[in-house]
């Protein structure tokens, strides 16, 4: 982390003349930073502690610094998007903000307005609806077994892609929709269904 320190200081100087504008290089160099920063989170033992002290040296990367705004512009909206896939591709799921590392996290809240919106673009959705009840799968599998199916082709689905596939991507969505009321609701049932089915297979 020294050399990180070091180039900070080396452009911190050189964005004092140019404070809206980073060179390919300099924007670079603090794009590695953030890495960095963000596998020193992940790995910590506390990662909350860990990004509270993150911010507090490293404030000026956040929007609130004529740096931070800048180094937020060099990222492409796919860039920012896909770090937000990498993320539920090991989570399995969709991230909730205080999983996605903060300077990641106030990037793609600026870019796309809201948290939710951000999900949308990247293909995912927002958490079901929390009184959501998951139905009896033995009943639905005899009485409703293109449904039974249906969601078993999500779960397929989610698990090639690593994260919930977008509506548009499964042709059964109207479907299920009307069965569990929304696309997020149908996500968690394709999870249910697949967790019921992983117990009925291993006895439990």
């Amino acid at each position: 982390m020294q050399n990180s320190e070091e180039g900070v200081r080396a452009v911190s100087k050189r964005r004092m003349a140019r404070p809206m504008s980073l060179t390919p290089e300099e924007t670079d160099h603090y794009r590695r930073l953030i890495e960095e920063l963000a596998e020193q989170a992940e790995q910590a033992l506390n990662t909350q502690q860990a990004e509270e002290r993150m911010y507090k040296r490293y404030h000026f990367l956040t929007l609130s610094d004529g740096l931070g705004r800048a180094v937020c512009l060099g990222y492409s909206d796919e860039e920012l998007l896909e770090i937000l896939r990498q993320t539920a591709r090991k989570l399995g799921r969709a991230p909730t903000q205080n999983e996605v590392f903060f300077l990641y996290r106030i990037y793609l809240k600026s870019r796309f307005r809201t948290w939710p919106a951000a999900l949308r673009k990247a293909g995912m959705r927002q958490m079901p609806a929390a009184d959501l009840e998951m139905p009896d799968w033995a009943s639905m599998e005899a009485e409703e077994p293109e449904i039974c199916a249906a969601l078993q082709k999500v779960s397929l689905l989610q698990k090639r892609v690593g994260y919930p596939p977008r509506k548009r991507e499964v042709p059964q969505a109207k479907i299920l929709c009307e069965r569990f009321g929304s696309w997020e609701n149908t996500i968690a049932a394709s999870d249910g269904f697949q967790k019921w089915l992983s117990e009925r297979r291993s006895g439990a």
